[in-house]
């Protein structure tokens, strides 16, 4: 598979234009895969490190160096930022024929699609277990705890993520809303909301603009906002006073949110534990609304039921 020539010119703007502007400090072997970044951009990252310096003709050695001279901590960080503008500027078909191997020869031909993607998977979890700033994560927690209102904002894919994040939320909080599209009264959300009132911000590629054009109507308000995001390029990052980037995988035409799912699930759970007074009457809360409006399936009370 290739891509058009007017897409790869978009690829990683930024990274390749911070090369040409540094061309003249690199060495005559990092000239040459400098060239060949800027040529074949959408290689960086789905080739190993050791299938890119072949490739170029030059040594693991060198791509290490190049990476390090650009302000990466290595080839793998560099290859992160390139996959994330490739997974923006792709179609959902074109994403679908890159994670059948269209770029990343060093995929196992003996791997079915469902073992790639959960490796693939696995491999996102690991890198959000590195990449979460802990000072953020708690200062995140206590911006829930005093929250007069807290709003989770997600159109297109990331409707999913808001749902799971405001079900699972609404256990330990009391007052949470879902906001999922923009219609005639996409301002009603902003009824009460002020400097008090947090909101999280979810987007992922390929960053919807009605998850944008939400963020600033509570921007606007002047609430606390949380983006949750997988790139400082992505468009919700300047909305936020706090940013979460979370690396989802770029080979796959469906929204790998296997990372996003559990730091959700991890933040809720941190939150319980350390206001477990306030988070204790929520679920009790919680428990009495279910049960009232007879939600669980009871076997004996819904037998007589049917009776």
């Amino acid at each position: 598979m290739t891509i058009k020539k007017h897409t790869a010119e978009r690829i990683a703007p930024e990274v390749i234009e911070r090369i040409r502007c540094m061309m003249d400090a690199f060495t005559k072997s990092q000239r040459i895969l400098a060239e060949y970044i800027i040529q074949r951009p959408e290689k960086v990252g789905f080739l190993s490190i050791k299938e890119l310096s072949q490739a170029a003709g030059i040594s693991v050695a060198t791509v290490i160096r190049l990476c390090n001279t650009l302000g990466y901590s290595g080839y793998t960080e560099l290859g992160r930022e390139v996959q994330g503008s490739i997974q923006n500027e792709l179609s959902v078909l074109g994403r679908f024929n890159l994670g059948q191997g269209g770029f990343k020869s060093k995929i196992d031909k003996t791997q079915t699609a469902f073992e790639r993607v959960l490796s693939l998977e696995i491999e996102s979890l690991n890198q959000l277990n590195k990449s979460i700033n802990k000072s953020d994560f708690f200062k995140c927690l206590e911006w829930m705890s005093k929250a007069d209102h807290v709003v989770i904002i997600g159109t297109m894919a990331s409707v999913s993520l808001v749902e799971y994040f405001g079900y699972a939320v609404s256990k330990v909080l009391p007052s949470v809303r879902r906001v999922t599209s923009v219609n005639g009264q996409d301002s009603d959300f902003l009824k009460g909301l002020g400097p008090d009132s947090l909101v999280f911000l979810i987007a992922f590629p390929r960053y919807p603009k009605t998850t944008v054009a939400l963020g600033n109507l509570a921007r606007d308000q002047g609430c606390k906002i949380i983006a949750l995001t997988d790139s400082n390029q992505s468009p919700i990052i300047h909305l936020a006073q706090i940013a979460f980037l979370i690396s989802i995988s770029a080979i796959s035409f469906v929204d790998a949110y296997a990372a996003p799912v559990m730091f959700i699930n991890g933040l809720i759970t941190e939150f319980a534990e350390k206001y477990s007074q306030e988070s204790e009457k929520a679920m009790t809360s919680f428990e009495k609304f279910t049960d009232g409006m007879n939600i669980w399936h009871q076997p004996q009370k819904d037998k007589q039921l049917l009776k």
